[in-house]
């Protein structure tokens, strides 16, 4: 059976009051999915039950930690009882915690901003205006950080495979060429000091980039 809609605004807000008072019970009995029932009857009856959405945010915040698809619930049910009570700190408090477990810490501090400008003399408003820019700027040092360790990490291995192919070829050229080349000559020898020189160049390039890897953090 649908709810019922209501035409009387005074008859919308005593039934929604009366969905509240029984979702109330509900949960207090611990049967948490008839009382979430009861919270969204009651804000279909009456949208400005601020104690409603927030009901449903803090049960829709509960059921997250079991299926994802709920953080969203939340967020827009702590927005929803936010937007009805800028004086109303919990739900303040929640509807910051839901954005920024969804990523939208930006948008919140936009709204947050607009309202410090219309309520001048809402010291809420402003305090948690002033704690999503603070959580802004500390999410982003960590992402630089991660990034950033990851990408040095990368170039540390490259630099270090490739020290030790120099190396290895300055080894051959120097060493075990010349040896080869006694025993069996196939590399004319006026050509032999040019490949030694060539060897050399190589270990030096090849030990400068394990220097240089040393200093990499």
């Amino acid at each position: 059976m649908s709810d019922p809609i209501y035409d009387d605004p005074s008859q919308a807000a005593q039934q929604g009051q009366e969905y509240l008072k029984r979702a109330n019970e509900l949960k207090a009995r611990g049967m948490k999915d008839a009382a979430l029932t009861e919270y969204r009857r009651a804000v279909l009856a009456d949208p400005s039950l601020a104690a409603a959405q927030f009901e449903i945010g803090l049960l829709c915040r509960a059921k997250a930690q079991t299926d994802p698809m709920f953080s969203r619930y939340a967020f827009e049910a702590f927005r929803k009882a936010a937007r009805l009570d800028l004086a109303n700190e919990p739900a303040h408090t929640y509807y910051i915690m839901a954005g920024q477990k969804i990523g939208l810490l930006e948008e919140l501090l936009i709204e947050y901003n607009a309202w410090a400008k219309q309520n001048p003399d809402n010291e809420l408003i402003k305090r948690c205006a002033k704690n999503i820019l603070t959580l802004s700027m500390a999410l982003v040092p960590e992402k630089v950080q991660i990034n950033t360790g990851s990408g040095t990490a990368s170039i540390r291995k490259a630099v270090l495979f490739f020290s030790i192919v120099l190396l290895a070829l300055g080894a051959v050229f120097i060493f075990v060429l010349p040896l080869i080349n006694q025993a069996k000559p196939f590399i004319p020898k006026e050509q032999l000091p040019l490949i030694v020189r060539g060897g050399l160049a190589c270990l030096v390039v090849g030990l400068m980039g394990l220097i240089a890897r040393s200093n990499i953090k």
